[in-house]
């Protein structure tokens, strides 16, 4: 008998051992994405490809933790269990069958905070001369409406807690930009952005940084009372969690306040203590999080972050690759570190540059060895990117004050190949002149992954056999990059 028992219950066991684990299922239609794939990506370096057919339809099952993830650009909440069917016949997605209800209502509150916060370009300026009483009030009916929204019990519990965090989050994060901004004249605002931006007035350097300071004074026509200021403090920073992982992985206001407060402790850090403030940005900030973060997850992440971004100017590689050695112990960003440290050791000054060829407005073939013997100016933008279009200006300058003498200017879009007319439209109406390229895969292009880029405009610039002077040159709008050119160009 005790035989047959025990035979049953080992039964029993293996059969509880045996189940799978419930997967995620997600399916549905993206038209506009027919023929592609796209990526899901989430907690735990999680990241999956998903192949749309020719029809748009895909289907796709897989084993993942609870948690906030990215499909497509778009925030989704899964679970294990749902089966989620995505949809996006225009500009929305539409979300159907199990986990929908969460989904569904991320959308919701999305929308509930463009009701009733300062996102739109036309609100902050009414939104920042508000008296705090009234913001608070407004920050108050934004929590209350989340909050009945909230109250659906179908709802994961996982997700309740989550949201209801996060909108806390969210309030504080108006309020930081509201305690930056208070008081300020938009309008005027740009009239001193103008300023800053005006390149002939820069000639001229006292009388260009009286006038900014005499027009930025003018922007401000109201202050907030230290009793005020004192109170907004409080607001947003009494109870901050610095070690808030689970926000950390999906919550933007979140991020973007604990870059804030990193900040103020370097800020406090560097008046304490001389030596530190003689530090590069990035290396402040890496041991700031060392030592004032103590969650695993958000202190790997971010020590990766600032790692790469020391790794990038190019600098004492080694001794940041190996400091960065010593402090993580996450697998997946150490060889991710180790990859960029040998990468950039590829890009390194004397070095000979990745090479490309790439098609011209014409559709003619252009690579970099069609301009061997001379200087190489290279820049790297898109149609779509502010930063670079602002860059526009001061690039055509140059491109006109070294014109004949030993140098190209090369410039290397990275929009999509489906929009290459708009980037031939953007060539021709802003008479953008030099070498005009646009580069065979956005991101991906190999030119553009072997630079390491990862963010735009960036300039790269090469001596007359090709080799690499700079992987991160001055950009156009900056003095010391005539002083260089000068230098190397200019015969005296």
């Amino acid at each position: 008998m005790k035989t047959i028992l025990l035979g049953l219950n080992l039964l029993f066991f293996l059969g509880l051992q045996a189940q799978p684990k419930p997967s995620i299922s997600l399916s549905g239609n993206i038209a506009g994405m027919a023929g592609k794939s796209i990526i899901v990506s989430g907690p735990a370096h999680f990241k999956k490809q998903v192949q749309i057919n020719k029809s748009g339809d895909f289907n796709i099952s897989f084993e993942a933790v609870t948690g906030y993830y990215n499909f497509n650009g778009n925030s989704i909440f899964l679970e294990p269990g749902d089966n989620l069917n995505i949809s996006k016949p225009d500009s929305v997605y539409i979300y159907k069958g199990k986990g929908s209800a969460e989904n569904n209502l991320l959308k919701s509150l999305d929308r509930l905070i463009f009701d009733y916060l300062p996102l739109s370009d036309n609100t902050p300026a009414k939104v920042y001369l508000l008296e705090p009483d009234s913001l608070y009030s407004k920050l108050n009916n934004y929590q209350a409406a989340a909050d009945r929204l909230m109250e659906n019990p179908e709802l994961s519990k996982y997700f309740r807690e989550t949201q209801h965090q996060r909108i806390t989050y969210v309030n504080k994060f108006f309020e930081y930009n509201y305690l930056l901004n208070y008081g300020y004249d938009q309008e005027k605002r740009k009239e001193e952005l103008a300023l800053v931006n005006d390149k002939k007035l820069r000639e001229n350097v006292a009388e260009w940084t009286s006038r900014i300071r005499l027009a930025h004074e003018a922007t401000i026509i109201k202050r907030l009372s230290p009793d005020q200021r004192k109170e907004l403090n409080t607001r947003i920073w009494e109870g901050f969690d610095v070690n808030n992982e689970e926000l950390y992985k999906f919550c933007t206001e979140y991020n973007r306040l604990l870059d804030a407060t990193i900040s103020r402790f370097v800020q406090a850090e560097s008046i304490k203590n001389p030596v530190f403030g003689t530090k590069n940005l990035f290396e402040k900030k890496r041991d700031i999080v060392n030592k004032e973060i103590t969650n695993s997850y958000i202190k790997e992440s971010l020590l990766y972050e600032y790692t790469v971004g020391l790794l990038k100017q190019g600098n004492d590689i080694d001794r940041y690759y190996n400091e960065y050695l010593a402090l993580a112990k996450d697998p997946v960003y150490i060889k991710g570190i180790t990859a960029i440290r040998d990468n950039m050791k590829l890009l390194a000054p004397g070095l000979a540059s990745p090479s490309f060829k790439l098609p011209d407005t014409q559709g003619r073939l252009v690579g970099l060895e069609d301009f061997k013997g001379k200087y190489v100016y290279i820049d790297l933008w898109a149609t779509w990117c502010g930063p670079c279009m602002a860059e526009v200006p001061f690039l055509k300058d140059v491109t006109k004050k070294y014109a004949g003498l030993n140098i190209a200017f090369i410039s290397i879009s990275i929009d999509k190949l489906s929009d290459a007319a708009k980037w031939k439209t953007t060539v021709k109406t802003h008479e953008l002149s030099g070498t005009q390229l646009l580069a065979e895969n956005e991101w991906k292009s190999d030119f553009v992954k072997k630079y390491n880029v990862n963010s735009i405009p960036r300039f790269i610039l090469l001596d007359p056999d090709g080799k690499i002077i700079s992987a991160d040159a001055d950009r156009p709008s900056a003095a010391s990059l005539q002083v260089l050119l000068d230098k190397l160009l200019v015969k005296k």
